[in-house]
């Protein structure tokens, strides 16, 4: 292993060990006995974000350059903002939110980054162009469930229909 390999690598063990820490902590939120709503919520959020955080590890190490998920990041914050909007709007008007988070979520959806995955594995044969195109249809999308997460924390759903 030379110098600038060990150098390299430093970030994806950062985000490993961060990753599982934070996933850790999260799914022993999760489980305690007697946990509330909100702390289950904030546990789900810590396991999808050490999760992200171990995959974006795995791919920093993969490609031997550090990663920037401009798409993943655009996601989440787009679905935190949809999901408070939707709750917002839902506790204004009396109406349920997922008025405005359902079709906001199918116009987020990483449709055409999967079908142009696919279609790089299938056409190219080339199952790392594939597989790197796949991985960042997974980041969107563990972003947006994220996001998803995060907004409802943000600005809880009415309790009543």
């Amino acid at each position: 292993m030379t110098a600038a390999t060990f150098t390299r690598s430093w970030p994806s063990v950062s985000a490993w060990g961060a990753g599982l820490i934070v996933a850790a902590l999260g799914a022993g939120a999760i489980v305690r006995p007697g946990s509330e709503a909100a702390s289950v919520a904030l546990g789900a959020g810590a396991v999808v974000l050490g999760l992200a955080a171990l995959a974006w590890g795995g791919a920093v190490l993969a490609t031997g350059r550090t990663l920037v998920p401009r798409a993943a990041l655009g996601g989440s914050l787009a679905a935190l903002v949809l999901t408070a909007a939707g709750n917002g709007f839902g506790r204004w008007i009396q109406r349920p939110g997922a008025l405005i988070r359902l079709p906001g979520i199918i116009m987020l959806v990483p449709g055409s980054a999967s079908l142009r995955g696919l279609l790089t594995l299938v056409q190219q044969q080339d199952v790392d162009a594939g597989q790197s195109a796949m991985l960042l249809v997974v980041n969107i999308v563990v972003a947006l469930v994220a996001g998803l997460l995060f907004g409802n924390l943000l600005l809880p759903a009415r309790k009543n229909l």
